[in-house]
């Protein structure tokens, strides 16, 4: 999952704040018009435990505080904080190695392609068997 310098740098900060507050941040994207974008940050709980709406809730504060520190995008934006779901990304080789034996889904640009076994003996090279 290729991010922008924007995306890498809000993950960036919030993962050097999270273990402070017990959570694993999953993804940042940023979607929406360039004017008003939607910065969507999900998260999990340190162990890769899911978060309750109540922690989403209670997390959410942190979360946004360090966004405005940061202060990435110069207009307007809305912040939207949940948990990842079932379309729960796959971005670091850690991820990878907790759902080997698990099916998922690949996708590659606008190409998407279901494999049967996450491998994360290959995830580190970018090769999944």
């Amino acid at each position: 999952m290729v991010k922008t310098k924007t995306e890498q740098a809000i993950i960036d900060a919030l993962e050097a704040v999270a273990p402070q507050h017990d959570v694993d941040i999953v993804d940042v994207e940023l979607v929406g018009a360039t004017k008003a974008p939607c910065v969507r940050v999900r998260i999990e709980g340190a162990e890769g435990q899911s978060l309750s709406l109540n922690d989403v809730t209670a997390n959410t504060k942190w979360v946004g505080d360090v966004i405005e520190e940061l202060d990435p995008i110069s207009s307007s934006y809305t912040l939207e904080v949940s948990s990842p779901g079932m379309a729960r990304p796959l971005r670091r080789p850690r991820d990878f190695a907790r759902f080997v034996g698990k099916n998922c889904e690949l996708t590659a640009g606008a190409v998407a392609v279901w494999i049967d076994k996450a491998a994360a003996r290959h995830a580190e090279h970018g090769v999944v068997r």
